[in-house]
């Protein structure tokens, strides 16, 4: 994987948790951030860059986005010039570690994990996750992996729309860490701890990644300013400045506010958080998105940033799970509708109706399945 927030760690490490447990005299999996591993260092900054670039300007993005699908049949030629160095330092390691198996939750991991194998003549499996539950844009198309999966039906019909074959696709779970959402506090517990929904408020979560780079911070902040009654757990990543100005925000709000707030930087513990709110509030990152829907969690949605985040929002909307409330008034309008009439409720009908799951288990067990047929 890469390391570009959560979403593309976060399924790497799900999947190599199920094998593990599937297998575990028979496995000896490792989970490497590529061009970290690999010694491409300036690779590893451009593209880590570039991502939180577009969470702070993604009109740019979404541009890049386009491009890449227009040019999707000359990717090869593109990649292996732009990126010659990443290349060659991936195919040293892969020759040194001579894996039976590579997967994949990177697009460009994916595609350079399949040119190498047939530019070096190396023996592996080449398979692919796509992150994003709803898309999948023309990087993952990459017809040389051996299988791809998918989390959902319209994924699916994308990714065959760039050519990748019908036939070597599985729809699978979206994949969750082993225990996700298991062994929790009591709600009650854990707002008590947190120092919110003691008095009945409606209570929201807002985050917006690992990276805290996104609009849900200005709208929130906005809501706090203008005396919101709703309860906010606000999660800022990695993002310290940004945690200490809604600090500030928040100290300097009257203590006789009928709302309370709590700021947190990065944390390890978003399932208990998610356990301790109504709703979900910030960008549609697809791991945030997929793990409240599994928690049973709506979705008020503040911003996204390139095309396979909006498809997220689409859906969401489309399944009666999600609202777009990308200013303060919009949000501040909704919370005032959860709290007032039944539509948090029939939200968290139509989320368990859905029932969303994990794939982690039925994802490893088919690529252990691949193995022993090699062997």
């Amino acid at each position: 994987m890469i390391e570009v927030g959560w979403g593309h760690k976060g399924p790497a490490l799900a999947i190599a948790e199920e094998l593990t447990a599937q297998a575990p005299d028979a496995c000896d999996v490792t989970v490497v951030d590529l061009p970290l591993e690999v010694g491409a260092n300036q690779f590893d900054r451009a593209i880590k860059s570039a991502w939180d670039y577009s969470l702070a300007y993604p009109a740019g993005a979404r541009i890049l986005y386009s491009l890449m699908n227009v040019m999707a049949e000359h990717r090869d030629r593109i990649f292996s010039v732009a990126n010659a160095g990443f290349l060659n330092k991936s195919e040293e390691f892969l020759r040194r570690e001579a894996p039976d198996l590579v997967v994949a939750t990177h697009p460009v991991c994916l595609h350079a994990a399949a040119l190498i194998r047939e530019r070096a003549g190396l023996d592996y499996l080449v398979a692919g996750y796509v992150v994003d539950p709803f898309d999948a844009y023309s990087l993952w198309a990459e017809p040389r992996a051996d299988v791809m999966y998918v989390a959902s039906e319209e994924a699916r019909q994308r990714i065959t729309e760039y050519g990748y074959p019908v036939d070597r696709v599985r729809i699978t779970g979206f994949p969750f860490r082993k225990g996700f959402g298991e062994a929790l506090r009591p709600r009650a517990e854990i707002r008590k701890s947190l120092g919110v929904g003691t008095t009945g408020n409606l209570v929201a979560l807002a985050s917006s990644g690992a990276q805290g780079i996104g609009r849900v911070y200005d709208v929130v902040e906005r809501c706090l300013r203008r005396g919101a009654s709703t309860d906010f757990i606000i999660v800022c990543g990695n993002n310290e400045k940004t945690r200490a100005s809604l600090q500030s925000v928040v100290d300097k709000r009257s203590s006789r506010s009928a709302a309370r707030a709590v700021v947190l930087g990065y944390v390890t513990n978003m399932p208990e958080l998610m356990s301790a709110a109504d709703v979900v509030v910030g960008k549609s990152g697809a791991s945030t998105a997929m793990e409240a829907f599994a928690l049973g969690k709506p979705y008020a949605f503040t911003d996204w940033s390139t095309q396979n985040d909006r498809r997220i929002i689409d859906w969401a909307i489309s399944r009666h799970v999600g609202w777009w409330t990308p200013s303060h008034r919009r949000l501040g309008r909704l919370l005032r509708r959860l709290r007032t009439t039944g539509e948090l409720d029939a939200a968290g009908r139509a989320l368990e109706s859905l029932s969303i799951r994990s794939g982690s288990a039925e994802v490893a067990a088919h690529l252990l399945e691949l193995l022993g047929d090699r062997s």
